[in-house]
Formats: C-alpha cells, sequence, structure tokens
C-alpha cells in the first residue's frame, strides 16, 4: 500500500526528459535494423515504413514541446508490469549461452524485446489531450497488429494459409514453416516459442491497438465494440493454436538437459559432467564413448547441441552390438557412414564451416531414407536400400578431440517429417 501511495503522490511529475529520449532511441534504432533487413531482402517495405512511424510520431511530440506528465491509472500500473517483465526478459536473453548481439541488434528481436518496454514508459503518462495528429501516425502500426497479424495466425492454424507470401505466421515463433516441422522441434524450442507467442498476444495483438483506437477516436463505444472484435479474434487464434498444437505435436520420447546426472547413460572414462555458465553439460575427450541406456527406436529424430574444442566426434544412430550408423562431424565438414558387424561403408558427406560457439545437430530417420540437418539446415538426405531399421543412439569422441554436448532430445517422426 505504501507503494501505491507514494506511486500516487508522484502524480504530475514531469518525464518528458526522460521518456523521450529512451522510447525514441528504443524505437528508432529499429529503423536502422529494418533497412538492414529490407537490403538483406528479408522484410516488405510497408512493413519498415508502419514501424518506422513510431519514432517519427514521438519525435513529433518532443518538436511540439509536448510534455509528458506521470499520471497513477490502470494503465500505468499496466506500463510498471511491462517495463519489469520485458526488461527481465532482455537480462535472461543476453544471458542466454545462445544469445547473438549482432542477431539481436539486426533483426526482428529488437522490437519484441524492447518495443514493449518503450510503450511501458509511454504508458506511466497522462495521455490525455496529446495531438490527434500522433494517434494517426500510429494508427497504420496498430491497424497492422491488431488485424493483419491476427488473421494471419488464424490463416496460418486453421487453413494452413499465409496471408502474406512468406509470413511465417504462427510458424514463426518456433523457427519453422510447416506443421511437419513444427511436429518434431525440440521440447526447449516448443517451450520458448509458445512463451513469445503468449507475449506478442498480450502486447502487440491487443493491447496496444486497443489503446492507440481508444485514444485516436476517444469514444468509449468505439472501445468497448472494438476491444471485443479484438478479443474474439485473438480468442480464436490462441483457440485455434491450442487445438491444432495438441492434434499435431508430439511430446519428446526423450530428453536429458544433464542437471539431473548422468544415470540415463554408460559413459566411458573420458566423459563427464561440467558447471559452465550455470549451465550442465556432458564433456568427452579422447576415443571414448557415451551410450543412451536400455533405449531403442525405429523412426524417429535424434537431437542435440554441440560445442567443438578440438576434432571429431561421431553421433551414433540406430546403433546396436552389431550395427550403426554414425555422423562424424568436425569444424571443416561431416561424414555418413555405416557400420554391419566389421564392415564400413561411407554414404555420403559435406564440407562444414563450424566455429568455436555452440550448434545444434539433428537426425531424422524414417525406415530407409535419413535426413541430417545441422545448425537447422539440411545438410543430406540419404536413401540406404540396406537400410538399420532401429537402433538407440551415443555419441563418441575421436583421438585428440574434445566436445560439449547439452539438449538430447527424441522425437518419433512420421514419413513426412522426413522426406
Amino acid at each position: 500500500m505504501k507503494i501505491i501511495e507514494t506511486l500516487k503522490k508522484w502524480n504530475g511529475t514531469n518525464l518528458t526528459k526522460v521518456v523521450y529520449p529512451i522510447i525514441i532511441f528504443l524505437t528508432g534504432w529499429y529503423i536502422v535494423a529494418n533497412v538492414y533487413r529490407l537490403l538483406s531482402g528479408e522484410v516488405d517495405p510497408i512493413y519498415t515504413v508502419i514501424w518506422a512511424l513510431i519514432p517519427i510520431a514521438f519525435a513529433y511530440l518532443a518538436i511540439k514541446g509536448v510534455k509528458l506528465k506521470f499520471r497513477w491509472s490502470v494503465l500505468s500500473v499496466i506500463g510498471i508490469i511491462l517495463i519489469a517483465v520485458f526488461a527481465l526478459s532482455v537480462c535472461l536473453e543476453i544471458a542466454s549461452p545462445y544469445f547473438d548481439l549482432a542477431d539481436f541488434f539486426l533483426t526482428g528481436q529488437w522490437d519484441h524485446f524492447l518495443f514493449p518496454i518503450a510503450f511501458g514508459l509511454f504508458f506511466l503518462c497522462d495521455l490525455r489531450g496529446l495531438p490527434r495528429r500522433f494517434w494517426v501516425m500510429l494508427a497504420p502500426f496498430a491497424l497492422f497488429c491488431v488485424i493483419l497479424a491476427n488473421l494471419i495466425q488464424i490463416a496460418n492454424v486453421f487453413f494452413d494459409k499465409a496471408v502474406i507470401e512468406g509470413a511465417p505466421g504462427f510458424f514463426g515463433f518456433f523457427g519453422v514453416t510447416s506443421w511437419a516441422e513444427f511436429n518434431i522441434i525440440s521440447q526447449q524450442v516448443f517451450i520458448r516459442g509458445l512463451a513469445f507467442y503468449m507475449r506478442e498476444l498480450l502486447t502487440f495483438f491487443t493491447l496496444f491497438p486497443i489503446v492507440i483506437f481508444y485514444y485516436l477516436t476517444k469514444s468509449v463505444k468505439i472501445l468497448v465494440v472494438g476491444s471485443i472484435v479484438m478479443a474474439c479474434i485473438a480468442v480464436a487464434g490462441v483457440s485455434a493454436c491450442f487445438l491444432r498444437v495438441g492434434k499435431e505435436r508430439s511430446p519428446a520420447t526423450f530428453f536429458e538437459d544433464f542437471e539431473s546426472e548422468t544415470q540415463n547413460w554408460d559413459l566411458e572414462e573420458g566423459w563427464h559432467l561440467e558447471i559452465i555458465n550455470n549451465n550442465t553439460v556432458l564433456r568427452g575427450e579422447g576415443h571414448k564413448w557415451a551410450r543412451l541406456k536400455d533405449m531403442s527406436w525405429s523412426n524417429y529424430a535424434f537431437r542435440a547441441k554441440f560445442k567443438i574444442i578440438q576434432g571429431t566426434i561421431h553421433f551414433n544412430y540406430r546403433l546396436s552390438e552389431s550395427h550403426r550408423y554414425f555422423i562424424g562431424v568436425n569444424s571443416d565438414n561431416f561424414h555418413l557412414q555405416k557400420q554391419i558387424g566389421d564392415s564400413f561403408y561411407s554414404l555420403t558427406g559435406a564440407p562444414l564451416s563450424l566455429d568455436n560457439g555452440w550448434h545444434g545437430i539433428e537426425i531424422r530417420g524414417y525406415e530407409n531414407t535419413l535426413s541430417i540437418y545441422i545448425d537447422n539446415a539440411i545438410c543430406a538426405q540419404y536413401e540406404d536400400e540396406n537400410f538399420i531399421p532401429s537402433g538407440g543412439i551415443a555419441f563418441e569422441t575421436l583421438d585428440n578431440s574434445e566436445f560439449l554436448i547439452d539438449n538430447v532430445e527424441i522425437c518419433v517422426v512420421e514419413k513426412e517429417n522426413v522426406l
């Protein structure tokens, strides 16, 4: 209660010198990122213009000398929550072992993390009496978010259609382009993508457009009608997504992040757990094996994160005592081979250029077809006439080799997931 009373006493406090610079920077930098992406052919010019109108609108207010003063209200409470939640999200993203600074600054990640902070600061202020022209400048952004963005999700989920060619819609939150790919993403990617989608739903797809349209029209009736329409669109989108997700997505058959010891693994000397940046990983060195115990599958996807310290590692697939496929990976190339008894067969391979950061590998197999992905890009697909039907998995570092392994996952796949 004391906090609330203190905040109420701040009513009328001039926030102009704080709010304008931060908002204009947070939204303005995205113009730079969008121009970069536009030149790379990643975004549409219309999208770039719509998003550029946001910092232009705030710059317009600043040039006109409009003062922004704190106003205690429901909207300011929402603003405080937005600032706290998304500031924490930014910190967690930066602390992530997969954080890429260039990717964060020059791709679509920037607006998803930092625009809510900008709008949160704006919502702390008294928005009554702001020039109508300011709200008109924000109207294209609001229309895009509430109508087009939600329609993209609904068309994507209900009909497997793209409202805009190249717009991934719901799939974009998970880094895939179809239900077949969505069905076999890792549990970690699924949870992250779902959180990302819900975060967008509560901000860009509903809250921001509602506030903009309300102050643009200054009509409670229009606000109520608009809110109902937007809520219906959002509920339809969310319902469709969750119904389809429940129908389509297969749960992970096996997942290991090595945070709860290694009881599922048979580790030879040379393999052990190690904590790096508060994350437990499996480290292997020398010509030694790490085998998953007593588990075997036929048609499945085997995924893992790996980091090259030096040398070569074999990712063993459909492994048994007498046979296996193994994918040898080092910084320069990979090769797919097969072993039957004492006989070895070289099947396919390709050059690579891997740095010493974290990478992902995925091996999908359905009957005689194997597909190999590294960092989500397909590297090879091979059809084996005399294929190995089933088996488990293992890691095998070679002589003078050292690797880190994390987030091992197995998912059962169907034919369309592999071919």
